[in-house]
């Protein structure tokens, strides 16, 4: 603790010097605000900070509501570290799964159907790292990616913008608990864009994750797939065979 000694020609300016320093004591950040990483580091500590990074595996399953019907259907969401995915919905007896080993993506049927393979061939969006890390984004960043703290009129939570050659991505970040409630992701030089909601979160072996999700992608504007899923299951580093993340040949 430092000790000022004033002499009574100078009262005034030990009175500014103290009211400074107490202003900084108080909301070192009221002044210039947080920087885009302290937000992202109070972020990490909110959903198990240091516990992530004993996390190998996550394993989902619930329920997706999804199409014109709003049918629904059995999710499986298996995630490994540090962007593998397994992504997979089943409804009369058909299963439908997207997966990323790591090197390659693909869209596939069982029982296989051919139209699945012409989706495969022409389908623009593709899964890798920006979108399946196995906790969310902020916490899995790149250093190449372009990161910075944006502003948006009328929003009232941390919006952070991440970018690289593939994506640029907006995380929603509540300024209350530092949870990520929602990202935008925007296929660079496309007009496609997907919209993520996440809520419902839960403890699962001292992690904060959403048990709930809600996604919807547009294309040129128009809605072309919505989705709201619910997790009844997640178990935190189940074992997984590294199979289940190979495209077949």
């Amino acid at each position: 603790m430092k000790y000022l000694i004033c002499f009574k020609e100078e009262y005034i300016y030990c009175y500014i010097i103290i009211v400074i320093n107490v202003f900084f004591l108080i909301s070192p950040n009221s002044l210039f605000g947080q920087s885009v990483y302290e937000i992202i580091e109070r972020h990490t500590l909110a959903i198990g900070g240091k516990r992530i990074d004993s996390i190998k595996t996550v394993y989902y399953e619930g329920t997706s509501t999804s199409g014109l019907l709003n049918k629904t259907y059995v999710v499986k969401e298996y995630r490994a570290y540090p962007n593998l995915i397994r992504y997979q919905t089943t409804s009369d007896s058909n299963t439908v799964y997207a997966c990323f080993d790591g090197f390659k993506d693909c869209l596939r049927s069982i029982p296989d159907k051919p139209i699945m393979n012409y989706i495969q061939k022409y389908r623009p969006k593709k899964i890798n790292n920006m979108e399946s890390p196995i906790i969310d984004g902020l916490v899995n960043l790149s250093k190449s990616d372009t990161v910075k703290l944006v502003e948006k009129i009328g929003e009232i939570d941390y919006v952070i913008l991440v970018k690289n050659k593939t994506y640029t991505i907006l995380y929603y970040v509540n300024k209350k608990n530092y949870l990520l409630i929602k990202q935008e992701i925007f296929e660079n030089d496309t007009d496609i864009l997907s919209v993520k909601i996440f809520a419902d979160f839960q403890w699962n072996n001292g992690i904060l994750l959403p048990s709930s999700t809600e996604l919807t992608t547009f294309f040129n504007g128009h809605t072309v797939v919505h989705s709201k899923n619910q997790y009844s299951s997640i178990i935190v580093n189940m074992p997984m065979d590294y199979e289940l993340f190979k495209c077949p040949d």
